[in-house]
């Protein structure tokens, strides 16, 4: 009975040390520079499936999970406007809102085109 309180203890401060377990799921700040990195990366190649501009009204949720690299994901409201790509600054109707899940894998050390990889995009209206 000792041995597996002490056991849990010490299980206890070492997470407390050394923050989350590897391969643990954890919030993450979208101060950090990594984390927006990533959800412009997705934002852009999302605005590339079609023809119209799509932006980021509201982050829901963002996490990040410790891989072979990083698995970054982002639950946003995107904003779909009626102004093509190419018209920046014109007034556009108003835009049309819907929900994405985003999952991201980042691997920095390794060559485009496998450094980052999205491996999920579920939007719906």
């Amino acid at each position: 009975m000792k041995e597996t309180l002490v056991a849990i203890v010490l299980f206890g401060a070492c997470v407390g040390a050394f923050g989350d377990l590897v391969g643990g799921l954890r919030d993450v700040d979208l101060n950090n520079k990594d984390a927006s990195v990533a959800l412009e990366y997705v934002v852009h190649k999302h605005n590339l499936k079609n023809n119209y501009l799509a932006t980021v009204a509201e982050v829901l949720s963002a996490q990040k999970q410790v891989v072979a690299g990083m698995l970054y994901t982002f639950t946003v409201i995107m904003e779909r406007t009626t102004c093509s790509k190419d018209s920046v600054n014109v007034a556009c109707s108003r835009p049309q809102a819907y929900k994405c899940t985003f999952t991201l894998w980042s691997r920095p050390w390794m060559e485009s085109p496998d450094m980052q990889k999205i491996v999920t995009e579920n939007c719906t209206d």
